[in-house]
């Protein structure tokens, strides 16, 4: 800890480690926008999340992601929560270096589900990176699963099988601005 705050470029850093340290057990927890705020005496501050983003978590992420035992990432496409068009909660999934491991690996087995069934070269896995910024491996597994049934059983219809699953996987996990 003492390493990680003295490396800190955010003033927040020290607090948001602590909290999401209180955390490792767990793996993840919600909090409301309204409660974070209060808890980092920034109630009158900050009016909207997008500079709370801004000035505090994607600092507060850089300084600890990778760096620290534990970390989250506030880019992930789950890690806000929403009434209407208003942030309400923040879900911090709380990143370890096993964790980080183990989804590597995961990351690893989907490339290989995709060049084993859906005939993926290097250059496809490039154009469907962007995913796992939103979506964990496991999640892209049930729905490379759920393409290989259905190609199976449609397989005249469709005539493209890697094109085919590009842009599936790509709706399914990314926004539009991505592709």
């Amino acid at each position: 800890m003492y390493q990680v705050t003295q490396n800190a470029t955010n003033k927040y850093t020290q607090k948001i480690y602590k909290l999401i340290s209180s955390w490792r057990q767990k793996g993840a927890f919600t909090i409301s926008l309204d409660e974070f705020r209060q808890w980092l005496c920034i109630e009158n501050k900050y009016k909207h999340y997008s500079d709370i983003k801004e000035r505090i978590l994607l600092p507060v992420q850089n300084d600890l992601d990778g760096k620290s035992d534990v970390w989250f990432n506030c880019k992930a496409k789950d890690f806000v929560v929403k009434k209407g068009n208003t942030v309400t909660h923040l879900n911090f999934k709380v990143i370890t270096p096993d964790l980080q491991l183990k989804e590597e690996k995961n990351r690893d087995q989907v490339f290989y589900l995709l060049k084993t069934h859906f005939k993926f070269e290097d250059r496809h896995i490039d154009q469907i990176r962007p995913i796992f910024d939103n979506a964990a491996p496991s999640s892209v597994i049930y729905k490379i699963q759920e393409l290989h049934e259905y190609y199976i059983a449609n397989v005249a219809k469709i005539g493209d099988i890697t094109g085919y699953a590009i842009k599936s996987l790509l709706n399914e996990f990314c926004s539009p601005k991505l592709f």
